[in-house]
This record gives C-alpha cells, sequence and structure tokens, in this order.
C-alpha cells in the first residue's frame, strides 16, 4: 500500500534550522548592545583653575621704561613688581617715576601702585603718593594722575604740600605743568610759615597759582593774609612776588575789595 505524503526534503530542514539559528544569536547580540549602551558614562576629569585673573597675562619683578619724545627724555617709571592684564596696560606696585628739566631741576613721584598705560604715557597713581621737587618743596596726597603725555600731574584727592623748607599748606586740588613749572591749586587752599620760624605769615584763598620760573604767585578768591602783628590784608586778588630762595616775599599788591594792612619790610601796591 502507497504512502499518501511525501518527506520534506533535506535541503528545506537545513534552511529552516539556518533561520532560527540567526535569529537567536541576533536576538543575544541586540541583549548585549542595550546592556552596555545602558551603563553610566564615566565623569570625564575636570580641568584645574588657575588663580590667575582673566586677561592677565604676566607677572614679575621689577619694571623700568624710559619715555623719550624727538629724542629727548621725558620722564623714567620704575616699579619693583609688574602685573601686566593687556596689551601694553600694567599695573605696577611700587612705583618710581623721575622727571628731568632740562635746568637740572628734578621731580620725583613715589606711589604704592599704578596702572600704566605706554601707548598714552598715562599713569594713575594710588596709595601713598609723595612728589619731591626743587628748593625742597614735597607734596602728599592719595591719587595722582599722570596726563598729556606725561607733561601734567592732576591730583584725584586732598594734597598737602610743602615749600622751601619753611612753608606748609594744603588744598583740595592741584595740577603742576611740569614742562613750564606751574602749579595751580583751588578749593580751600591754605599756606603758612611753620611754626619754628620767627616771622608768622599765612595766606588762605580760593585759588592760587605759582609761576615757579617768574617767583611768582597769583592768589585768587577771599584773599585773607595774616603777618606778624596786626598785620592782616584782605582782598579779592593778590599778587606776590618771592626771592630767589623763595622764602620771602619781595613785593605784594592787592585789588579789589581791599581791606587791612600790611606793614611788613615787604613793599605793598594796593588797588581798588
Amino acid at each position: 500500500m502507497r504512502r499518501s505524503g511525501k518527506r520534506p526534503p533535506l535541503r528545506l530542514l537545513r534552511g529552516v534550522l539556518l533561520t532560527i539559528m540567526v535569529i537567536v544569536i541576533g536576538g543575544i547580540g541586540g541583549l548585549y548592545f542595550i546592556g552596555r549602551t545602558s551603563r553610566p558614562t564615566p565623569a570625564q576629569p575636570q580641568e584645574q583653575k588657575t588663580n590667575v585673573a582673566l586677561g592677565e597675562f604676566l607677572r614679575g619683578e621689577g619694571f623700568e621704561h624710559e619715555v623719550t619724545r624727538e629724542g629727548r627724555k621725558i620722564f623714567v617709571i620704575r616699579a619693583e613688581r609688574i602685573t601686566s592684564d593687556e596689551e601694553d596696560h600694567f599695573r605696577l606696585e611700587d612705583v618710581e617715576l623721575v622727571f628731568d628739566r632740562d635746568n637740572g631741576d628734578q621731580y620725583t613721584i613715589h606711589s604704592d601702585w599704578s596702572t600704566y598705560d605706554r601707548n598714552t604715557d598715562a599713569a594713575v597713581l594710588k596709595g601713598a603718593v609723595r612728589l619731591l621737587g626743587p628748593n625742597h618743596l614735597t607734596l602728599i596726597t592719595e591719587g595722582l594722575e599722570l596726563k598729556r603725555q606725561g607733561s601734567l600731574v592732576v591730583s584725584s584727592a586732598p594734597v598737602r604740600f610743602g615749600i622751601a623748607g619753611e612753608y606748609e599748606g594744603e588744598a583740595e586740588r592741584i595740577s603742576i605743568d611740569l614742562r613750564r613749572d606751574e602749579f595751580s591749586l583751588s578749593g580751600a587752599v591754605k599756606l603758612q610759615r611753620l611754626a619754628q620760624f620767627n616771622d608768622s605769615l599765612s595766606l588762605e584763598c580760593e585759588k592760587l597759582s605759582f609761576e615757579r620760573r617768574r617767583q611768582l604767585i597769583r592768589a585768587e578768591g577771599s584773599v585773607d593774609i595774616k603777618g606778624g602783628g596786626e598785620n592782616r590784608l584782605r582782598a579779592r586778588r593778590v599778587s606776590i612776588l618771592l626771592s630767589d630762595n623763595e622764602k620771602t616775599p619781595r613785593f605784594l599788591r592787592a585789588r579789589w575789595g581791599l581791606r587791612g594792612r600790611f606793614e611788613q619790610s615787604t613793599a605793598v601796591d594796593s588797588q581798588g
């Protein structure tokens, strides 16, 4: 008796087995990949931060720079320490500036720290600022600014000053033209002879200018001059010509709103 079904060919059976194996291996591989991707990503090491400020690129010990114009030395700036935070713009500590005049006179400025722009030769000096000049000139303040390519010094704080070793004074502001040796003071200006000298002399005004080359003082605004005894002179404007050593008034001219008298050896010319 003959069988009604046929046996499946061997080739077909092998194909079915191969397909099942591929499916099983693919499933195992997929599970392995999912397990790998689900692991936490290890943290990347962070870069260590430095204590250098943003933009700062130079620190050093010692700084010196000479400013010249048309072959002529204008001033020299020195410092014990330097921090440069921008190109040609420096912060300096323990600073000294030296200005040599054609006549041999010298001005020096010392400060705790300053900023200095080498492109414009401008400087801002802060801290204990001290200016020294010819004939025992001294000036003390908390702030000075160097402008006009090193030719002008302007205070940013009240000042105290000394002249010729015999006088001391104070003012709210001062500007110094170093090329012309001219001083301009303003804001409650006071000037007086030191107590250890016999002849007392004092001056108060709102504005005072001193042309050093001419030895000439000009005082303006509520000028009040006091000398020994009953000597006292008030006026709106007074001009005083000093001796060569800047210690003794040789000539005095008072104008407008004149009151009082001044009977010392100084020649007095009163107008108005």
